[in-house]
């Protein structure tokens, strides 16, 4: 059996915030139905037991089942200790007291999300006004409590630019550095899910990408040199730029149990509320990478802004409104998708 790098998991699709880009469109209403309590915990220590090198616990807003995510992290990695476990987060609904339970059930990071050095740019992007005030306490909270119990807890922040808070990017990373922040993950605005609807227009253009490059670039030397906070530039689509089936090492996995080869191409290979990881590791779905249908895909998406498979869309559900269900553990599971590829092409 491969050696898996990271398993994401969607614990829920349930979010307190609407935001402007979120690219699976939660806390929207829909007929998603989300894993009970019990399934929910039998997936989250079947995917430990693959003991991958990081295992993240996503959402929409994973603290919303915050009880589930506890258990499992505290189980986790006293099963599992060198297995880290991290956790993202918009921050909103971060009390002192969840801060300390971040901080003693030996969670590895956390990572809040700030889109900006004020309350404007960031509650735009984030559609709610007083988040941005909530993020920043969040943040203080999760650094006091980590001081207290003397923990080696990580906090990262993930920005997205646009053309709204692009200018106050440096602003940013210096609020971090006062808020002793360890890392600062830029991640490019992705045309998909709401904000393909929304945000077409705030999208950075040649030169500003290369401006926010230079500044990146500035802000990993002076980190190398005297910073506090590390800067990194995260590409979504490095997973889907693979040659092949064999470099994968990722699992994807929704609030519904779907297994997913890409959190960005709404087909699912597999579902674990009937069936275990190693399933379908044993099968190798992997191997489903390779099938014309995901090579398809794959051509389709170009860039970070370039992602919503237009061509493609008739027979394809939005990000996070549904999959098409596809299932490696069926023996006619080729020919399903052979004809589902059929069928793209005709039209």
């Amino acid at each position: 059996m491969r050696k898996i790098g990271l398993i994401a998991f969607d614990i829920t699709r349930r979010c307190t915030l609407n935001c402007l880009h979120c690219y699976n469109h939660s806390g929207e209403n829909n007929d998603w139905k989300e894993l009970s309590d019990e399934k929910l915990d039998r997936i989250l220590r079947d995917l430990a037991s693959v003991e991958p090198d990081s295992f993240c616990i996503c959402g929409g807003e994973p603290l919303l089942r915050k009880e589930r995510a506890f258990s499992f992290v505290e189980e986790g990695k006293q099963k599992y200790p060198s297995m880290d476990i991290n956790m993202v987060t918009n921050g909103e609904i971060v009390t002192r007291e969840v801060a300390e339970r971040m901080v003693t059930s030996n969670l590895s990071s956390i990572q809040f999300s700030m889109d900006g050095a004020s309350s404007k740019t960031h509650d735009w992007l984030r559609n709610k006004q007083g988040v941005f005030q909530k993020v920043i306490q969040a943040i203080k909270y999760v650094d006091e409590e980590r001081e207290r119990y003397n923990s080696d807890l990580l906090i990262s922040i993930a920005f997205c630019p646009t053309k709204e808070n692009i200018h106050e990017i440096d602003e940013a990373i210096t609020l971090c550095e006062e808020l002793h922040v360890e890392l600062f993950r830029v991640q490019p605005l992705m045309l998909i899910g709401r904000a393909e609807e929304n945000l077409n227009e705030k999208l950075l253009n040649r030169k500003e990408y290369s401006e926010l490059s230079r500044k990146l670039h500035k802000r990993k030397i002076d980190h190398a040199i005297s910073s506090r906070v590390m800067v990194d530039w995260i590409d979504p689509l490095d997973h889907i730029m693979v040659d092949g089936s064999k470099e994968i090492s990722f699992i994807q996995v929704n609030a519904s149990g779907d297994l997913l080869l890409s959190p960005y191409i709404p087909i699912a290979v597999g579902n674990l509320k009937n069936h275990s990881i190693h399933e379908y590791l044993e099968r190798d779905y992997f191997e489903m990478w390779d099938h014309k249908l995901f090579q398809l895909m794959k051509d389709s998406i170009k860039l970070a802004e370039q992602m919503n498979l237009l061509q493609l869309r008739n027979e394809l559900p939005s990000v996070g409104k549904g999959v098409i269900a596809f299932d490696a553990l069926e023996d006619d599971c080729i020919a399903k998708m052979d004809a589902f590829y059929e069928k793209l092409i005709r039209e």
